[in-house]
């Protein structure tokens, strides 16, 4: 069973209980899946189609979850990106 489909599924057989708690927020199933459908939704409408890579350089988060989800959604592929990556320039200048 695929992530969306399991969410579809929690959503049907207990959409007021909590999904996603991160400190003093919660989304139940219903919502979460409703927002998960809404950046779906705005993904497609900014031109992406299925197939297409789209990065998160996110914290782990209720961002994280809730962009991951949304993607699948549109079918798209999601490239976590680490938050620790530096860039070019200070790797030369960081000491081994």
């Amino acid at each position: 069973m695929s992530l969306t489909a399991a969410l579809k599924r929690s959503r049907i057989s207990g959409s007021d209980k909590t999904a996603i708690a991160f400190g003093d927020q919660s989304w139940t199933y219903a919502e979460f899946d409703e927002i998960t459908d809404t950046i779906a939704a705005n993904l497609v409408a900014a031109g992406l189609e299925p197939g297409d890579r789209v990065a998160f350089h996110l914290l782990n988060g209720p961002e994280l979850a809730l962009g991951y989800l949304g993607c699948l959604k549109a079918g798209c592929v999601v490239v976590p990106v680490n938050t620790r990556l530096k860039g070019p320039r200070d790797r030369l200048h960081s000491s081994p």
